[in-house]
């Protein structure tokens, strides 16, 4: 009876140790939740200025609008789609990406969507000149079984920005990768070494590894029908030596 008396005892007396040391030890504060990592920015393919504002455009449907370059707010663009092109001109912003993407804006804030006609694809570079807006790109071309197998050239058309003609071109034009005005034309870029292995304008707007590619250009009537015409390039090899050549089977 003693011995169980003194255990229950000491028990008791551990107890009361552990409470006094809890007591000194002052309330447990709980450890803050780790700070949640903010999402990555997307990627940022092009930046105009206009009506006093700076915007960008990227991945995710990303539009960005600025009124000095350093501080810069997100618009809603009602697309998640990937924008690569943004001008302003005939006091208009014009936003252009893959599947047809056309966005428009007057002050860089507030942005609609614009009106395709055409079977289009994905929308790579926009410029104004001569009463009208021109879009390149490029759209795939597809096998019985939906793989794609190349790309040809895109090219639409507009004098308002909003609604858009698709211009027909030759089947052996490739897709057009960027676009200037001067000189008294429109001026596109296209790819000389192309394949069919080339991937560019896909959800994941991911291009597989394919050859290298330089610079080939071709001229474009600017008024009132663009007309396709042939031009040379000078570009390098891989040696850095001057190489010449020709957008092959479209005659001028």
């Amino acid at each position: 009876m003693k011995k169980r008396f003194r255990t229950v005892m000491i028990g008791l007396g551990v107890l009361a140790a552990l409470i006094f040391a809890a007591a000194c030890e002052g309330p447990v504060t709980p450890e803050p939740a780790p700070t949640p990592k903010p999402a990555p920015a997307p990627d940022i393919n092009s930046v105009a200025f206009g009506a006093g504002r700076y915007v960008a455009v990227g991945d995710e449907g990303a539009i960005f609008s600025s009124s000095d370059g350093l501080t810069w707010s997100r618009k809603d663009s009602k697309t998640t789609g990937t924008l690569h092109s943004v001008t302003y001109e005939n006091n208009l912003f014009v936003a252009v990406g893959n599947s047809n993407i056309i966005r428009t804006s007057p002050n860089g804030e507030e942005w609609a969507a614009g009106r395709y006609i055409g079977e289009g694809g994905y929308l790579l570079s926009t410029v104004y000149e001569n009463g009208q807006f021109v879009i390149v790109g490029g759209r795939h071309i597809l096998d019985t079984n939906l793989r794609i197998i190349g790309n040809r050239g895109v090219i639409a058309t507009s004098t308002n920005g909003t609604t858009w003609n698709e211009r027909s071109l030759p089947s052996t034009v490739p897709r057009l990768n960027s676009i200037v005005y001067a000189g008294g034309k429109f001026v596109a870029a296209v790819p000389v070494h192309f394949s069919g292995n080339e991937h560019y304008g896909g959800d994941d707007d991911e291009e597989a590894d394919g050859p290298d590619e330089q610079g080939v250009v071709f001229g474009l009537e600017a008024y009132p029908e663009p007309e396709i015409g042939c031009g040379h390039y000078a570009g390098h090899d891989q040696g850095g030596a001057p190489a010449a050549g020709n957008f092959g089977g479209v005659e001028a």
